[in-house]
């Protein structure tokens, strides 16, 4: 009886597909596992996290909504989705953009995918036990992740967890008036550089 039960419960399971859930999300349905669709991301060619950073195009984003160029500063966003529908950042000038545009529904929508993002890097501890520090994509993930969080990061370095590389970030919490050590898992960017550094030149 359990080994039929427990066969019910393996053929009932849905198989993760990166495309189809990904298209869920662009389709405005922000209920997805955004922790799966982060990690096999980090398997398909498009995944560079040492690549041009879209920092300095969502600057010149905000300058454009400042000054008022929404229609402009619209297609800019949409082509940085387009690029990478899962970088947090993106979402967060989605935000300020669809708020001066007057268009609630859709800061909503990239409100959720944004809160959605952070939180699937969030580990129980808080990323602040170096034995289950929070797995990371990118730098800029570990940034975006204090950012949101109003913490701010004092220095940063290279660290051990366990058998894994990490960074150490000790951040400062304004509510608290404490600095905090945390912890992020940096194997996938890691892995990615070495078989850059690896792969034979053309």
């Amino acid at each position: 009886m359990l080994a039929l039960t427990l066969l019910l419960l393996f053929q009932d399971a849905p198989s993760f597909s990166f495309e189809a859930e990904l298209s869920k999300l662009k389709a405005g349905d922000p209920k997805v596992n955004y922790q799966a669709l982060r990690m096999e991301w980090a398997k398909t060619p498009g995944y560079n996290p040492y690549g041009i950073k879209a920092s300095e195009t969502l600057g010149e984003i905000f300058d454009q909504i400042e000054a008022g160029e929404l229609d402009k500063a619209e297609a800019r966003v949409k082509t940085l989705l387009d690029q990478n529908y899962l970088n947090p950042r993106t979402h967060m000038c989605a935000i300020y953009l669809y708020r001066k545009m007057g268009k609630p529904e859709l800061e909503t929508f990239h409100s959720e995918v944004m809160i959605g993002l952070h939180k699937s890097i969030w580990e129980p501890d808080g990323c602040e036990d170096a034995d289950h520090p929070c797995v990371v994509l990118s730098v800029d993930e570990e940034y975006f992740f204090c950012d949101l969080l109003d913490l701010e990061v004092k220095s940063q370095e290279l660290s051990q967890c366990g058998d894994v590389p990490c960074d150490l970030l000790k951040v400062f919490d304004a509510e608290s008036g404490q600095t905090i050590d945390m912890y992020f898992d940096i194997s996938l960017p890691q892995n990615f550089l070495l078989k850059e550094i690896t792969r034979p030149k053309e």
